[in-house]
Order: C-alpha cells, then structure tokens, then sequence
C-alpha cells in the first residue's frame, strides 16, 4: 500500500508542477497575444477612440488584472497540490477551483476545435496558433485531471491505511 500512496503523491507533486508551467505559459501565451497585433482586445472598441490614450491604457490595466487573477488562481491550484504531495493535509478549495478549470479548459478546447473543424477546408484560416493552444489546452486539461484524480487517490489509500492500522491494534 506504501507504494501506492507514494505513486498518488509523486503524480500529485508532478501535475502540480505541470500546471504551474502552465500557468506561466497562460501568461506568455497572453501577453504574445496582446502584443503580437493580430486580434487584439482594441479590436471591439471604435477606430476613432483606439487613439484615446485612455483607452488604451484601461485596456492594458484590465488585461493584466484578468491575467494577474488567472495566474494567481493557478499557482494556488498548483502550490496546494504540491503541499498534499508531500503529505502537508490540504482542504478541498483548490480541488473545487481545478474542477471549474477543467469546465473551462474542456469549453476551449470544444470551442477552438469547432473552429479548427469550420476552417479545415481553407488551411490558411487554419493558423499553427490555433492547433498549439489545443494540444497546449489539452495538455494543461490533462494535467489538471491527473491532480483531481492523484488528490482523490491518495485521500482514499491514506483513509485506507488509517482505518488498516486501527484495526489492526
């Protein structure tokens, strides 16, 4: 049984490393995004008041608190499946937080490959960038469900053990 809760521990500790790669990866993936000029979030507001310094700057201020937010989020996801890996006891908030990523990353992978599956026939419209972010979403999405189910896996085996040595005495 030793082993397995070492095996539950070790996955745990390694997807939660994963995600905290992904989680800075979310943030490149954003600013390259922003900065690259292809679609960005001006592209909604007016011609005539993309020129507004304002605007411009409300944008760049809402873009890095949304991306702040996210990365927050993320590296609490991350450093709280760490600690359980490593046998520190962890409540179940960051499990509840990985669950609604994996409805969100599980809604953009669905929406990105409708979109890839439209396009198909024109492969210009079809970009590299859109088959990255879903191997990449894909990926993060994996990562996610191997820490929810390592998490779930080790709660139970140690559960298992407890009440073994319990009634062992």
């Amino acid at each position: 049984m030793d082993v397995k809760i070492r095996k539950a521990q070790s996955n745990l500790v390694s997807a939660g490393v994963g995600i905290l790669v992904f989680a800075v990866w979310s943030v490149v993936r954003t600013t390259v995004f922003y900065f690259s000029g292809e679609g960005t979030l001006l592209d909604s507001v007016p011609e005539d008041a993309r020129t507004n310094l304002l605007i411009r700057i409300t944008v760049i201020i809402m873009l890095v608190i949304v991306t702040l937010v996210d990365l927050l989020f993320r590296v609490n996801i991350s450093r709280s499946a760490i600690a359980e890996g490593k046998g520190i006891k962890k409540k179940n908030g960051y499990l509840v937080c990985a669950m609604f990523l994996v409805l969100v990353y599980s809604a953009a992978i669905a929406i990105y490959a409708a979109g890839a599956i439209g396009k198909i026939n024109d492969i210009e419209l079809l970009k590299m960038e859109t088959l990255i972010t879903l191997i990449v979403d894909s990926t993060s999405l994996y990562m996610l469900l191997l820490m929810i189910v390592s998490a779930f896996r080790l709660r139970k085996l140690l559960r298992q053990k407890k009440t073994g040595a319990q009634t062992a005495v």
